[in-house]
């Protein structure tokens, strides 16, 4: 059953996906119109949310979260594309707040809306299903994004991108039990260097060393 659910689970995102370039590129444009002088009682909804995501890049997250959980207080004033760019944006600053793992989750779900997802709430939405230990849905959600657009990167934290997919891969292959997927990961995107016999424990503690390195390398 969790075969059959996972299949739709991606099917449904491969059908949503293909619309969200022009998506995307609405976001672009609605984000070159921002005014930085509106502040106070004058914020718009969606003002809270360009300042939201202002604060987010500056790592000011329990500042960043008010105004995204002030704005989906009135979803009415904002379109679909909107509220989509609004819970994503909480759900990852919720990621980054302790204790606050299930709230993140639960914004990235909500970002589906109509069938859509944004790219980086699925992305988002992988990280905390790893850091939650659900490694089996982080993959899904990973193979999907590398498949769609296997040079993501995160614009809102430009440190974050599609290595760090890749390496979360690896990672959850590798706390899976799955060695030989994990080194097959690390081999053809990481480092290609790497080699360890995987079938012994000194080979895996090598793979999970080289995992670790890799962390500090794109952490």
């Amino acid at each position: 059953m969790k075969r059959n659910s996972d299949k739709i689970f991606t099917g449904k995102i491969h059908g949503a996906l293909a619309t969200l370039l022009s998506i995307c590129l609405v976001l672009v444009v609605m984000g070159c119109g921002k005014d930085d002088g509106v502040t106070g009682p004058e914020m718009t909804t969606m003002d809270l949310v360009y300042e939201g995501w202002d604060l987010f890049e500056d790592a000011e997250y329990a500042a960043a979260i008010e105004y995204f959980e002030r704005a989906l207080q009135a979803t009415a004033d904002l379109t679909d594309d909107q509220r989509m760019y609004a819970y994503s944006g909480a759900g990852w600053t919720c990621g980054k707040l302790p204790g606050r793992l299930e709230d993140a989750r639960d914004y990235f779900e909500r970002s589906v809306i109509d069938s859509m997802i944004l790219y980086d709430a699925l992305a988002g939405w992988l990280f905390v299903d790893y850091q939650l230990g659900d490694w089996n849905m982080a993959l899904l959600k990973a193979e999907v994004l590398m498949e769609d657009i296997p040079t993501w990167r995160f614009y809102h934290e430009e440190t974050l991108d599609y290595n760090d997919i890749r390496l979360l891969m690896a990672a959850s292959h590798f706390n899976l039990g799955n060695f030989s997927e994990s080194l097959q990961v690390v081999v053809e995107h990481l480092n290609s260097w790497f080699e360890a016999d995987v079938s012994t424990q000194q080979g895996r503690r090598e793979l999970s060393e080289e995992i670790e390195r890799l962390r500090e390398v794109y952490g």
